[in-house]
């Protein structure tokens, strides 16, 4: 798997991570060890995600002699952004084996701009659209991002709770 940016931004003008399938790549990651009320209060903060075991992952700690077997992530529910037919990798989470190309989120929120609001428009105007008036933005970023968005595979994870 890799991450990816979420095919919108955020309401604080930041294109989100998103995981995608991505056979090869190995991403690094952080353990969060959450208490059951801890893990509540950031599913409900989280809700443009769901909350699902990660069935075809596996974690290598890096210097801890601790061993994970069950993994859950936020999945994304609108899916890592597609350009060009592919999913963009965001470039501050390092990986190796990475086939996607990399983008900085100035320059995510660059081509989002140029997308949504024409040639001239840089990520400043997106991220002022977020303060000032999200509806409008999200009204011309999401038909054209939303529908080609890249959602992780049924077969790479379980919703939790499972149903």
């Amino acid at each position: 798997m890799d991450v990816g940016a979420q095919a919108s931004p955020t309401a604080f003008g930041s294109m989100p991570g998103s995981l995608f399938a991505s056979p090869g790549t190995a991403v690094c990651a952080s353990v969060l060890w959450l208490t059951p009320p801890q893990l509540a209060e950031l599913t409900i903060a989280e809700l443009g995600y769901r909350l699902g075991r990660l069935d075809r992952a596996h974690f290598v700690m890096d210097e801890a002699g601790v061993t994970v077997d069950d993994l859950f992530a936020y999945i994304s529910r609108i899916g890592a952004l597609r350009l060009d037919g592919e999913p963009v990798a965001l470039e501050a989470i390092p990986a190796t084996g990475r086939w996607a190309r990399a983008m900085t989120q100035e320059a995510l929120l660059d081509t989002v701009a140029v997308l949504a609001l024409g040639p001239s428009a840089r990520a400043a105007d997106v991220v002022r659209m977020c303060f000032e008036d999200m509806p409008a933005l999200a009204g011309q970023v999401v038909p054209l991002t939303w529908p080609t968005a890249v959602r992780l595979p049924e077969d790479h994870w379980t919703p939790y709770p499972v149903p």
